[in-house]
């Protein structure tokens, strides 16, 4: 896996049950996010911040995004619109773990909250679920 990152966009909290997720842009034009289902009795907690400390968490799951350009139709002056496309994979806790390192230095200026998802993440990435 080689990922050259380009910076962290956003960190998701992961309310009502919701994954904690972190999400990214790579400078070729991909864009992920590294998501951490959480297992039933972890989403019982609705405030996104309770209960982050015991929570337990599914296999990781890497979303890829890949622009995709197409050609409208019906155009006829060859008008072009940017899909995504979407490529969806559970990856091991230590490839999760790798990729939350590379990602450190891309916090610098994110807010104590994201900070928090961020070290739960990687907390859990070293646990094998459990944060």
């Amino acid at each position: 896996m080689l990922y050259v990152i380009k910076r962290v966009t956003n960190l998701d909290p992961g309310a009502d049950g919701a994954p904690l997720g972190i999400s990214f842009e790579s400078y070729f034009g991909k864009k992920y996010s590294l998501l951490f289902p959480r297992q039933l009795q972890a989403s019982a907690h609705n405030l996104p911040f309770v209960g982050l400390a015991d929570a337990a968490f599914h296999a990781p799951t890497l979303e890829m995004y890949s622009p995709v350009k197409r050609k409208t139709p019906n155009g006829g002056n060859g008008d072009v619109s940017i899909e995504w496309v979407k490529d969806s994979n559970v990856i091991s806790w230590r490839d999760a773990r790798r990729i939350l390192r590379k990602l450190k230095r891309h916090m610098i200026g994110m807010t104590t909250e994201q900070h928090a998802i961020y070290e739960t993440m990687f907390h859990a990435s070293q646990n094998d679920g459990c944060a």
